[in-house]
């Protein structure tokens, strides 16, 4: 893989950015592990000054990775300008994102962040709406028609966060992911109406503390209310369930079998994962239709726009 970066060879230089984001969400998770187990030992400043030594180790290759994607060889290089440049770079692309929000700036009470978030290994942009009445349908349809232009920026989710209250934000807030603001604004260009209807929907997502922290104001996320406990995940194995269908279509359409079979398998782990999550709250009839209908995906069936929209409004409104 590294002589076919070198190489600059397109999918091997994606491939390698997805395997570092990867590696950004595991590390992670290895570092919470052992920090339980030295939490009030001797050892446990050494592993916080590990902690740190090893992020800023991936941060450093990340950002090489991206100076060599972005620059040709240059016998003037000097190492000490790829951070300057990585900051440059990062800066314009989260200034590209608001830009394409400048309409919803207009009309919205709305705070920008200052940098982004990662999740697997896709990236999420967030906003922070103040003041706004979410029963409104005339607000949430102008929320949805100037989210469109975001179809242009270079994330894969924006996440729209709502606070009512002065340094809080609402627990639940709205997903919409790149590729379907992508689809809409397709078929608006294409007047294709049909098209139009058949468009998968933006859906509930909870508050996390790794989303407040892009912010530069300290945001509180509000106590939990009684909402339907697993809407989040029900979004989340729609979403997943999706892209395992297309990976499936791109599996039988290209010849980059191997590259589509990993990113399968990573997408499957998580599906797994969080039906998992809702096997305490489904009847026993919910959980086998879900059952069949991730087992259906997984031998190939197809699971589209229509299908997505079916399954987030069957499996949200009954728990156990």
């Amino acid at each position: 893989m590294v002589v076919d970066f070198l190489k600059r060879v397109d999918r091997i230089q994606n491939l390698l950015i997805v395997n570092l984001r990867k590696a950004q969400g595991t590390l992670v998770q290895m570092q919470s592990f052992f920090l339980h187990l030295v939490d009030h030992t001797e050892y446990y400043d050494r592993h916080v000054a590990l902690v740190q030594k090893e992020e800023r180790a991936l941060s450093n290759l990340e950002m090489c990775c991206r100076y060599y994607i972005e620059h040709q060889p240059n016998k003037y290089f000097g190492k000490y300008s790829i951070k300057t440049w990585y900051q440059k770079w990062y800066e314009k692309r989260m200034n590209d994102a608001r830009e394409t929000l400048s309409e919803l700036e207009s009309i919205f009470n709305a705070v920008f962040p200052v940098k982004a978030y990662y999740s697997g290994i896709s990236q999420y942009y967030p906003i922070i709406l103040k003041d706004i009445d979410t029963t409104d349908e005339n607000a949430m349809g102008k929320l949805w028609l100037y989210s469109i232009p975001f179809a242009d920026a270079d994330f894969d989710y924006l996440v729209i966060a709502f606070s009512e209250k002065e340094s809080f934000v609402n627990r639940m807030c709205l997903q919409f992911p790149v590729r379907m603001l992508k689809e809409i604004k397709q078929a608006i260009e294409d007047e294709d109406s049909d098209r139009l209807e058949s468009v998968s929907y933006p859906y509930p997502v909870d508050a996390t503390e790794t989303m407040l922290e892009c912010f530069d104001h300290i945001y509180r996320i509000l106590p939990l209310t009684q909402t339907d406990p697993q809407a989040t995940t029900v979004g989340d194995i729609a979403e997943e369930l999706w892209i395992y269908s297309k990976l499936n279509t791109f599996l039988m359409e290209n010849d980059d079998k191997e590259y589509y079979k990993d990113q399968q398998m990573i997408i499957w782990d998580s599906i797994k994962k969080h039906q998992k999550q809702l096997l305490n709250v489904l009847t026993h009839e919910k959980s086998a239709a879900l059952d069949s209908i991730i087992e259906g995906v997984h031998k190939g069936e197809p699971f589209d726009n229509p299908e997505m929209n079916n399954f987030v409004t069957d499996f949200s409104i009954e728990t156990a």
